[in-house]
C-alpha cells in the first residue's frame, strides 16, 4: 500500500512477502532483526510463494529475512535482509498561517491567502475544493504553503486540507478563516454641503 510500490512503506499491518521455496514440503520462516518470527508459510512447490505477517505488526521500521526448514528438519542460512517500514497512523493536519496569520481565528486581508500547512518528508497536500495550489508536491521538508488560485470574496470562508502520507493515510481537516472587508467606500456622486456651526 502506500504511494510507491517500491520503497516498502506501507499501511499494511500484516504485510505479504514473496519468498522463495526451494522444494515441496518445507516451511518458510520470517523473522525481524532480533529473530522473532514474524509468520510461516508451507511450500507446496519449487518457486515464488506468499507469506503473510502474523500476529499483526505495530509501527516501526523492520529488517526482514527468512529461512527455509525442509521436512526433515534441515534449515537454510537467512536469506538477505529486506527493510520494511509499518506505519499504522494517519497524518494529523496542522496549519502554520493562513494568509500570514498564525494565530486561530484566522484572518487575513489577503484575498488569494497562502496556508501553510505541516508536514513529514514525502506527503502529499491537496484541498477539498481544488481551489488551491499545493507546492512542493510531494513535500520535501517540514511545510508545503497551499496559494488560492483565484480570489475571495470578503466574509467568512472555509476549505479542507487533505494530507496523504508515503504510506497511503488520509488526514483531513477543515480549516475556517475569515477574508477581511479592504474595499474602500465609493466616491460620493456630489459633495455635500457644508456650513461652519
Amino acid at each position: 500500500t502506500g504511494t510507491s510500490s517500491t520503497d516498502n512503506i506501507t499501511s499494511d499491518t500484516t504485510p505479504s512477502f514473496d519468498v522463495v521455496c526451494t522444494e515441496a514440503g518445507s516451511t518458510i520462516t520470517l523473522y525481524d532483526a532480533s529473530l522473532v518470527v514474524r509468520g510461516t508459510v508451507s511450500c507446496t512447490g519449487a518457486g515464488t510463494t506468499t507469506l503473510t505477517a502474523s500476529p499483526a505488526l505495530t509501527s516501526a521500521t523492520y529488517l526482514m529475512t527468512y529461512t527455509e526448514t525442509d521436512a526433515a528438519g534441515n534449515a537454510s542460512g537467512q536469506s538477505p535482509s529486506l527493510s520494511v517500514t509499518v506505519d499504522a497512523t494517519a497524518p494529523t493536519v496542522s496549519i502554520t498561517s493562513v494568509g500570514g496569520d498564525s494565530s486561530a481565528p484566522y484572518t487575513t486581508a489577503d484575498t488569494t491567502p497562502d496556508i501553510v500547512v505541516v508536514t513529514t518528508v514525502g506527503d502529499t497536500v491537496t484541498t477539498t475544493p481544488a481551489l488551491f495550489t499545493c507546492t512542493p508536491t510531494p513535500a520535501s521538508g517540514a511545510s508545503v504553503t497551499c496559494t488560492k488560485t483565484t480570489p475571495y470574496a470578503s466574509g467568512a470562508q472555509s476549505t479542507t486540507i487533505n494530507i496523504t502520507d508515503l504510506a497511503g493515510h488520509l488526514g483531513s481537516s477543515v480549516v475556517n478563516f475569515t477574508i477581511s472587508d479592504t474595499t474602500p467606500p465609493g466616491t460620493p456622486a456630489s459633495a455635500p454641503d457644508l456650513q461652519a456651526a
